[in-house]
């Protein structure tokens, strides 16, 4: 949701355990952003979010795994902790942007709807979005991700690596499709493309 002084307390203690105890962390950013009069705090007449959470979530980067799912708007700070991390799922209904409507109108810009503020179909195109699911499946996708990281697991089975002997042509000039090697290289079920519609 929107956030809060409290809201980033709560945020920066989470970030703090995964760095301390080596722990992914999954992170569902949705809502508008900072509320600029922020009520958490008596007397605190802005919204108070000089914090160093962004700072503090982008230094996890190469320590743990970060995996951002996005299922609905996701604008300002909610989209910067979306963009801050390894990976990033949305649904089909998402829309990303760094400013919102409430934004955009008092910058003196003029209404848009949420949808038209950055919709999935532009953040594929521009390499926003790592793996874009339906709505039920987003979980899942996380999950699945996460899983990666978790090492041999017994019900892995490796592939008949056979067809790699045909896989790449002889010419270094000559295009192949890469994602059929890497599933054979790899464990069944342990793929997942990222960026599908990104620079093809």
């Amino acid at each position: 949701g929107t956030q809060g002084f409290f809201h980033h307390a709560k945020l920066d203690r989470a970030v703090e355990i995964a760095k301390k105890q080596s722990l992914p962390i999954i992170v569902l950013p949705e809502g508008g952003g900072g509320r600029p009069m922020d009520t958490d705090v008596p007397n605190l007449m802005s919204a108070g979010l000089n914090l160093g959470t962004w700072t503090a979530y982008s230094a996890l980067s190469g320590a743990v795994p970060r995996v951002s799912v996005v299922s609905g708007k996701c604008f300002a700070g909610s989209a910067a902790i979306a963009g801050a991390s390894d990976v990033v799922i949305t649904t089909r209904a998402s829309t990303i942007g760094m400013g919102g409507p409430a934004m955009i109108a008092g910058g003196g810009l003029g209404d848009v709807d949420a949808a038209e503020v950055g919709p999935l179909d532009v953040m594929t195109a521009n390499g926003v979005v790592d793996v874009a699911v339906e709505e039920d499946d987003a979980v899942e996708a996380a999950r699945a991700l996460i899983g990666y990281f978790l090492g041999d697991e017994d019900s892995w089975e490796v592939p008949d690596q056979t067809p790699l002997r045909e896989a790449v042509p002889d010419g270094e000039r000559t295009s192949y499709e890469l994602v059929p090697v890497v599933e054979t290289i790899c464990d069944e079920g342990t793929v997942t493309e990222l960026r599908p519609d990104f620079a093809p």
